[in-house]
């Protein structure tokens, strides 16, 4: 988790440094409350043959929605460089219905366990976009930094923690559409599946917000977001799905 603030200041200077590529020179940057429901499974530390996998929901106990604070910003016009990131740490106090395997550790049948799971995601991209004044379509390319970290905490056992990160790269397209002056529908997608050594990643998000402008520079919106990430790192296999409603509030020059 300690790396977070350093790759958010490396993409605002990426930012800066590929800036004058910009026709016309625009800021966005948007303040997001996302309602976010987590799924999927984790697996730390067992072999393949061995490998169960805790459900976040109905082992770990943290399947539950909660709020989390997000940001995306982004500088440009036809040529964009842009970065968003959000974060979130969850915890649960569940009994077990099942034996799991956690970190090499087996956890019984109907333990008492106190969970937690820890998350940081980062990207920041390139994105070339074509504008009429009503519709805007473009692609982007990409990367999507992730750290995923878990801890399963029981009187028997104690405390086991793990933790891994991955940079996946990705490509991406985006569309807006503006008819109306005082409102816009925004989408995008961005897809990715590749495989480095011992590590196996794919990755998916889709977006699309309704936007309305009620003063100059100011937007403020609905939206949904679903986010896709499964990480194979040796003994480590992660599949993890993120969705939600959005909120947000934005400004833009």
């Amino acid at each position: 988790m300690k790396r977070y603030f350093t790759m958010i200041c490396a993409g605002i200077a990426s930012a800066m440094l590929f800036a004058p590529l910009a026709q016309a020179q625009l800021l966005q940057a948007d303040a997001i409350l996302w309602y976010m429901s987590p799924e999927g499974t984790a697996a730390f530390g067992v072999s393949d043959l061995l490998r169960t996998g805790a459900d976040l929901d109905d082992d770990l106990g943290v399947g539950g929605g909660e709020f989390i604070p997000a940001f995306e910003a982004s500088f440009g016009g036809m040529h964009r460089i842009g970065v968003g990131g959000f974060q979130f740490d969850l915890s649960g106090d569940n009994v077990a219905s099942r034996g799991i395997s956690f970190a090499g550790i087996d956890f019984g049948v109907s333990e008492r366990l106190q969970s937690e799971a820890e998350a940081v995601f980062f990207n920041g991209y390139y994105r070339f976009t074509i504008d009429n004044g009503v519709l805007a379509g473009g692609i982007e390319a990409g990367g999507q930094y992730a750290d995923l970290a878990a801890g399963i905490q029981s009187e028997r056992i104690g405390t086991e923690t793990a933790e891994t990160e991955v940079v996946i790269p990705y490509a991406g397209l985006y569309a807006e559409g503006s008819a109306l002056e005082w409102l816009s529908i925004r989408g995008g997608f961005h897809y990715s599946s590749w495989a480095f050594g011992d590590i196996e990643a794919s990755y998916s998000r889709f977006d699309i917000s309704a936007r309305i402008h009620p003063i100059p520079f100011a937007t403020l919106g609905l939206g949904y977001r679903n986010m896709s990430v499964d990480v194979t790192d040796g003994d480590v296999d992660v599949d993890l799905t993120l969705s939600g409603p959005m909120i947000f509030a934005g400004l833009q020059f």
